[in-house]
């Protein structure tokens, strides 16, 4: 998995047919599609994105991204690490995506157009979506008991699980604790404490995946939020 570090207020970008592997961004931003189309994959869902769709990314939210037939024109928008904007994954469709690069500062105007606009749902897909909400209520559920449920082998629940959301389902379940104990560190309650809850055996075990997954501690990176 590539780890991009994201220095610039606001770009285009295009992009060719073709997939873009799993990826991370350091900074959150916000990626408004002006023309093509692309499946996105993240752990929350799969999305079919198209023209004036904005898909909001927190930092280091992992997602891969499938470009369709020709090319994608996308605006991409960094968020301050501060922001009243919300930084919760998602997909909007915003009325007027050209005011966005009208405007004076893309940012203001992205405020704006996300007030009051519903996210899009995740396209709906089959046992699969089941098995994911399952994986992500329960940091603790067991692939093979889940997969038992749905009268599927362990290895074929896997297999096709990984073809749709790119992740194995162990892999799915542990973006989904780091995600967890991520949005915990700007609290003030021990490392130890949000290891627990969140799902990891205790605090080096979350240590560890932090710092393979984001390269930074948890330590150091609350010391950053905070």
């Amino acid at each position: 998995m590539t780890q991009r570090n994201d220095d610039f207020r606001w770009r285009f970008s295009a992009h060719e047919a073709g997939a873009v592997a799993l990826h991370r961004h350091r900074r959150g931003y916000a990626a408004l599609i002006l023309s093509g189309r692309y499946r996105e994959r993240a752990p929350e869902g799969v999305w079919d994105c198209r023209d004036g769709d904005i898909v909001l990314h927190p930092a280091f939210h992992l997602h891969s991204n499938e470009v369709q037939a020709g090319d994608a024109r996308v605006l991409n928008i960094a968020l301050p690490d501060s922001t009243a904007l919300p930084l919760d994954y998602g997909v909007i469709s915003v009325h007027d995506p050209a005011r966005l690069i009208r405007a004076p500062d893309c940012r203001d105007a992205l405020a704006e157009a996300l007030a009051g606009t519903p996210r899009a749902p995740a396209r709906s897909m089959d046992w699969r979506d089941d098995f994911a909400r399952a994986l992500s209520a329960n940091p603790h559920q067991c692939v093979a008991d889940l997969a038992r449920g749905l009268g599927l082998s362990a290895a074929h629940a896997s297999r096709a699980f990984r073809a749709l959301y790119t992740l194995s389902p162990a892999a799915f379940r542990s973006e989904h604790r780091l995600r967890a104990a991520l949005r915990q560190l700007a609290q003030c309650s021990p490392l130890a404490e949000i290891a627990q809850t969140t799902g990891f055996a205790d605090q080096a075990h979350m240590t560890r995946a932090f710092t393979a997954a984001f390269g930074i501690s948890p330590a150091r990176l609350r010391g950053q939020l905070i």
